[in-house]
């Protein structure tokens, strides 16, 4: 049976020590099983779901900070963040960073940073983690194994999953260009201008990667305006006709 003894506080105040319970019971409470439900611990009402997610990721990060870099690099923690930032889980990263500051030069297999990596999957968020480093030039000039470079990863057509909610070619290649130009906007002179190991630049690149998507607008823009003239023509018609056509009929 669980035991319960007050204790005086300070200003008259009662604080409730529970004995013989575990630690990972305290605080909590144990439901009996009912017909048609199921029995276990019942975390209180004000624990949420992201509550839990962000004291677990904290312990997480918390158990890597007395790491060395070798140790860092023995574990699976730099898989982590890559895939975080390919997922664009900002969260994650920050937290991953607070405890090891030296996760922030992670890079995968083809040596592509955190940031290349959520600029090639189109995460906004941890792109924008960028801004606020006072090394963000380091990454906008840094190359993968095949010399691309930031621009160069925000020139390649986006996954499937970021581009195919968008609807339309046309919408999809707007928004393809405008995600271009906003890292053109922050790059150096010179790297817009880098070539990459198959001796092209990042719009040469862009170029050769969306040409498909340009030939879907064009059909979409041509199959629109032939459907518009067609409406046009019909509805000029039916004014033609109605215009000849007598007050009740042809009596």
């Amino acid at each position: 049976m669980e035991k319960r003894q007050l204790i005086g506080g300070n200003r008259g105040k009662h604080m409730r020590v529970e004995v013989g319970l575990p630690r990972w019971r305290r605080g909590a409470t144990w439901e009996r099983s009912r017909p048609g439900t199921r029995g276990g611990l019942q975390l209180g009402n004000e624990t949420t779901r992201e509550e839990q997610y962000l004291a677990l990721l904290r312990a997480s990060c918390n158990a890597i900070s007395p790491f060395n870099d070798e140790a860092i690099d023995e574990s699976e923690i730099r898989n982590a963040v890559i895939i975080a930032a390919e997922r664009g889980n900002v969260g994650f990263i920050v937290e991953a960073l607070k405890a090891h500051f030296s996760l922030l030069w992670t890079s995968n297999e083809d040596r592509r940073s955190l940031f290349s990596v959520a600029v090639q999957n189109r995460q906004a968020q941890v792109y924008n983690l960028m801004h606020g480093l006072t090394m963000k030039s380091l990454f906008l000039t840094s190359t993968d194994r095949d010399r691309n470079s930031l621009l160069h990863m925000a020139a390649l057509q986006a996954p499937p999953p970021q581009l195919t909610p968008i609807p339309g070619a046309l919408l999809q290649m707007q928004r393809e260009l405008q995600w271009f130009k906003e890292v053109e906007s922050i790059t150096p002179p010179v790297t817009k201008e880098r070539l990459n190991s198959e001796g092209m630049t990042a719009r040469k690149v862009f170029t050769t990667e969306h040409k498909d998507l340009v030939k879907e607008g064009e059909k979409w823009t041509k199959e629109t305006a032939s459907s518009c003239s067609v409406v046009a023509a019909l509805v000029a018609t039916i004014t033609f006709a109605a215009a000849f056509t007598v007050p009740g009929g042809n009596d």
